[in-house]
């Protein structure tokens, strides 16, 4: 029977040590203390990384420099030079891995040459007559300041996946991008701008309306956003636009998603003058109205010449009782405002044609192309002066 019985846990034994895998549960391995998105180059040593960072092996935590004394392999640890990189850590065959950016010191580049800061970057870029490529190489909080683009300056401004942001806290007529010569926007990436102060102080008799604006970007010259980026306002009310046109200036928007996103005023605003805007893509959106064209003037012999095509894209108004377009005169006539729709989609809101205090004339207004959630005749009525509620 005892020999029987030691013939018997041979065999046990045996079997755990030929199947003995079959037994255990299957590796887990999980981050518990994930790496940071973004590293400063050569700010964290390698040493600090693998310490900070923890896993969970089989239900036990392990600092990676723990984890490779028990035979991990770990690979992708760069901390030294811009880049994306990805960790991997593998241990007996089960792997997890992690996503992260390292960041130089500098902010924005012109042509490849570097500079610390992106209002540097901007100095030089205003400073040269040809077109240069100012490349955003990090995120940037530009809260207190400003960049402007030269009149003479021809500037292609490369996001290049980053945010470009922008907190005012001043009193007055902000912008967080003012345009004076060419610009260029392309590069997967976002110009966010806030204004802690917009004009509040309006709506009586004494103040009938604000007078002053709070811009994300304050276009006077030549402007074209052709790429997949979003430029956005988050001021809630006040004049606040994401872009804001004035006289001698032209926009045109490829691609590109152009919102005022806090329930404030205007994506786009067309502020008299000569203005030509031309949107052939993208998305232009608000809580109050998409696009407003402006006539500031008081006279009727004012004929500003305003021209706003719409080959494609999309136009809405995302709150009950907003506006998909705008036209509003103080006087000025609007004889000489053109609005042509040739394309495009156009979903939800108000269409106003013709308003404003002094309702004398109209702008030339032609529908040859776009889709409509409604029946289009249902945006004029007799006198073409008002257009009706657009989803019904």
């Amino acid at each position: 029977m005892l020999k029987k019985l030691s013939i018997l846990m041979v065999f046990v034994l045996v079997a755990v040590s030929l199947f003995g895998c079959t037994l255990n549960s299957k590796t887990t391995l999980e981050f518990t203390a994930f790496p940071e998105t973004e590293y400063q180059a050569g700010e964290v040593s390698k040493e600090e990384f693998l310490n900070a960072v923890k896993v969970r092996l089989n239900g036990k935590d392990y600092s990676l420099t723990q984890l490779e004394v028990l035979g991990a392999n770990i690979a992708g640890v760069e901390l030294s030079k811009p880049g994306t990189y990805t960790l991997v850590v593998n241990y007996e065959g089960t792997s997890i891995i992690f996503e992260y950016d390292v960041v130089g010191l500098n902010q924005a580049s012109v042509n490849g040459v570097e500079y610390e800061s992106i209002i540097d970057a901007f100095a030089a870029a205003n400073a040269e007559t040809e077109q240069v490529t100012v490349k955003l190489l990090k995120n940037v909080d530009l809260t207190g300041n400003s960049l402007t683009v030269a009149k003479t300056a021809n500037i292609k401004f490369d996001l290049n996946g980053n945010v470009l942001y922008c907190l005012n806290e001043v009193k007055g007529a902000t912008y967080l991008i003012q345009n004076l010569g060419k610009l260029e926007i392309i590069g997967n990436g976002t110009i966010s701008f806030l204004a802690k102060y917009p004009d509040l102080d309006w709506g009586t008799e004494e103040d009938p309306y604000p007078s002053y604006a709070s811009n994300t970007i304050n276009n006077r010259g030549n402007l074209i956003i052709n790429g997949n980026v979003i430029i956005e306002n988050q001021t809630f009310g006040g004049a606040a636009y994401a872009i804001d046109n004035y006289d001698g200036s032209s926009l045109t928007i490829e691609e590109g998603i152009i919102c005022q996103t806090s329930g404030g005023n205007c994506a786009i605003r067309i502020f008299g003058g000569t203005t030509n805007v031309t949107i052939n893509g993208g998305e232009i959106s608000a809580n109050k109205t998409a696009i407003w064209i402006q006539l500031p003037g008081s006279k009727i012999e004012n004929t500003p010449n305003i021209n706003l095509t719409i080959n494609g894209g999309k136009i809405y108004s995302y709150a009950q009782g907003g506006n998909l377009m705008y036209t509003y005169t103080f006087g000025d006539s609007h004889s000489d405002v053109v609005i042509d729709i040739n394309g495009g989609e156009f979903l939800g809101g108000y269409v106003s044609i013709g308003s404003g205090t002094h309702k004398l004339d109209i702008p030339q207004f032609t529908i040859d192309g776009g889709t409509f959630e409604y029946d289009v005749i249902q945006w004029t009525d007799e006198g073409y002066e008002v257009l009706k509620e657009a989803n019904k």
